[in-house]
């Protein structure tokens, strides 16, 4: 099992700060996103709902290998990077 922390660059990965969403648990084939408790303050506009949604259908996208395809996205706005295997409180 690998644990990848999903993170979202509103301005880019050239500016700006990455939000942290959520962790997404990679084993074989399969991935299990796991949302993380947003920061109060953020950019606007901000519309969680549409995030969670692009974030899922970029791990779907990821079918059949998901760790490698995620770590090695190209975009301007999302980015993937594997943290320690705990997995979040919410789950």
């Amino acid at each position: 099992m690998k644990v990848l922390e999903a993170r979202f660059h509103p301005h880019s990965k050239k500016a700006g700060t990455p939000i942290p969403v959520a962790r997404v648990v990679c084993e074989n084939t399969t991935a299990l996103v796991e949302p993380l408790e947003l920061p109060t303050r953020r950019p606007e506009p901000f519309d969680g709902s549409a995030l969670m949604a692009k974030l899922n259908s970029l791990v779907e996208s990821a079918y059949p290998r998901p760790y490698e395809h995620l770590t090695s996205l190209r975009s301007e706005f999302w980015s993937f990077v594997e943290v320690a295997g705990e997995r979040s409180e919410t789950s």
